[in-house]
């Protein structure tokens, strides 16, 4: 009898090991496969979020703006302005008088059609090369302005053609706007610049809509590597990766997120998806525990199924074992 505990112990054993040391090794297989699986998944899906959002905004956003300053551009009324454009350069609130020509005022009604067409604009404006200066809605300054100095029109003129602004705070009201600025020529002469105006929030607006999962949103950074779009940390806006201290995004707030990148060949603007690895690993959970669980019911049916078929192998030793010894004893 012990020996027949012993066979049958030996062959239980050997006959659970063989089948569950296999079932945990594919168990623990299959959970790094499907966290692999998922956060692939994940890059490939923010990837494709990050396109269709880079998209969106250069073709819906910027691309028809960019069209627009160029209709301004080589409007007529537009590239003769001239010296007929109120100069602001020595400006002084106690002598000044506002006295716009005809062409001016034409020219402020033309931009005031432009702004009330597009709601996105905030501001439309023209600086001559002679220092004058014109904007709808009307321009109400408190000292000297000379728009031959200002960033938007030294870069227009640099580049050339059109340019898209590093996004910047106004003076005036605060608001964080970027610009899209154009030279006006007449001929080969450069006569001045025309500028588009936007809010950074009304363009940020379509973006920080979309739902990126429960913990997820996009971050964009300009050209010079400044966060123009940070819905979860606005004190981060016109402030650099390195500035703050984010060199590496890998931990944010002590949590650990997957993060996409995607770079706009048209505005050179970085699209820096963010989500919690959590979220993204959260589908390997119920996957592994249906695993589990069907590994634990197979592991029970194995060891009854081991139970009975050893009791049936283990059987005729034991009888060959008895015959054995009752020969031996009649011979004796």
């Amino acid at each position: 009898m012990i020996r027949k505990l012993s066979i049958r112990y030996k062959l239980m054993t050997g006959v659970l090991l063989g089948c569950l040391i296999p079932f945990l090794v594919m168990g623990v297989l299959f959970r790094d496969n499907m966290e692999n699986w998922l956060y692939d998944k994940a890059l490939e899906d923010s990837s494709l979020r990050l396109r269709q959002t880079a998209r969106y905004v250069d073709d819906a956003v910027l691309e028809n703006k960019v069209r627009l300053i160029n209709t301004i551009a080589s409007d007529a009324r537009i590239r003769e302005a001239g010296e007929e454009i109120t100069s602001y350069t020595d400006y002084d609130p106690a002598t000044f008088s506002y006295e716009p020509g005809a062409r001016e005022r034409e020219i402020y009604r033309f931009f005031q059609a432009i702004n009330q067409t597009n709601p996105m604009i905030t501001l439309v404006s023209l600086g001559t090369e002679d220092g004058g200066y014109v904007e709808y809605p009307e321009f109400r300054p408190s000292a000297p302005y000379d728009p031959r100095v200002r960033p938007w029109y030294m870069e227009a003129l640099k580049r050339g053609g059109v340019n898209i602004s590093e996004p910047y705070q106004t003076s005036v009201s605060g608001d964080l706007v970027v610009s899209i600025d154009r030279p006006v020529k007449r001929g080969l002469n450069t006569v001045g610049v025309v500028s588009l105006t936007m809010r950074l929030e009304d363009i940020m607006s379509a973006v920080n809509g979309q739902k990126y999962g429960e913990t997820g949103s996009i971050l964009i950074l300009s050209p010079e590597n400044r966060f123009i779009n940070s819905p979860e940390s606005e004190e981060w806006l016109l402030r650099s990766p390195e500035e703050l201290g984010l060199e590496v995004f890998r931990d944010l707030d002590g949590r650990e997120r997957v993060f996409g990148v995607y770079v706009s060949p048209r505005t050179g603007w970085k699209y820096v998806s963010v989500i919690d690895r959590s979220e993204v690993l959260a589908g390997s959970g119920p996957l592994a525990e249906q695993l589990w669980v069907t590994q634990g019911v197979t592991v029970l049916l194995v060891l009854l199924l081991t139970f009975f078929m050893t009791g049936y192998i283990s059987r005729p030793i034991v009888i060959c074992s008895s015959t054995h010894c009752q020969q031996s004893a009649h011979q004796t």
